[in-house]
């Protein structure tokens, strides 16, 4: 738990340095279920085979170790086939495998490391992934039944825009984006489970959805200190 612990503590602090003290960015970066899942559940496992293999066989050799990690955490991603994708995410998580491993080991020897790594800092992870970090300055909106708009001076972050749907019923809808500098932006749709979901794509920037179950959806706006205004333009249709 403290090697696990301690890769995700040096993955905050490169993407805090990465995005220049981001934290809407840390938060999305640790709002990523299989980020969890690599360090939290095929990191453990590998950590309790490896310590299984050496305890098994009296391994001496203290090389052993970080090397298997390492290896483990390369061949991770040839799973999904050789090409270039899996060379560098193997490396990236061949070096995350490392700082695992050199977690681990601190935490033999140290109580407190254990209790800071394993848990303390792992609960404050959570945190920061539950908390919207999103800016948005100046925000004026404005929702119709033939559609939304909003203007704004800075929007840094997602915001979410409800639709309720029943089952069968559709949603068409076009997006237009009035940039006025040169920030980012960017848009998607989740289901009534809270999931990005496909939609059927009807023009530019134009799609359409038909509801599978009773819910609110969303239609998430995303905006990478952009600056501007946004108007959808939106239909229901009944099955």
């Amino acid at each position: 738990m403290a090697g696990a612990g301690t890769g995700m503590t040096v993955l905050v602090i490169w993407t805090l340095v990465v995005s220049g003290i981001d934290w809407y960015e840390v938060s999305e970066t640790l709002s990523n279920r299989y980020l969890w899942l690599l360090f939290f559940g095929y990191g453990l496992l590998v950590a309790l085979l490896v310590e299984g293999v050496v305890w098994k066989f009296r391994i001496k050799r203290h090389s052993v170790r970080p090397i298997v990690y390492m290896a483990a955490g390369f061949l991770l991603f040839y799973v999904f086939g050789i090409n270039v994708f899996a060379v560098i995410a193997g490396i990236i998580s061949a070096v995350f495998a490392f700082l695992f491993y050199i977690g681990e080991m601190a935490a033999r020897h140290s109580r407190s490391y254990r209790i800071v790594f394993a848990f303390v800092l792992p609960a404050l992870f959570l945190v920061i992934a539950w908390i919207d970090f999103s800016v948005k300055q100046r925000w004026e909106e404005n929702r119709t039944e033939e559609g939304y708009e909003a203007k704004f001076g800075y929007f840094h972050g997602e915001h979410r825009i409800p639709v309720e749907l029943k089952k069968g019923e559709s949603v068409y809808f076009t997006i237009h984006f009035e940039p006025a500098n040169d920030g980012g932006y960017g848009y998607s749709f989740e289901d009534a489970n809270g999931q990005p979901t496909g939609m059927e794509e009807l023009g530019r920037d134009s799609f359409g959805y038909r509801a599978e179950q009773n819910g609110v959806y969303y239609i998430v706006l995303w905006g990478d200190r952009f600056n501007g205004s946004i108007a959808i333009d939106w239909e229901f249709k009944k099955s």
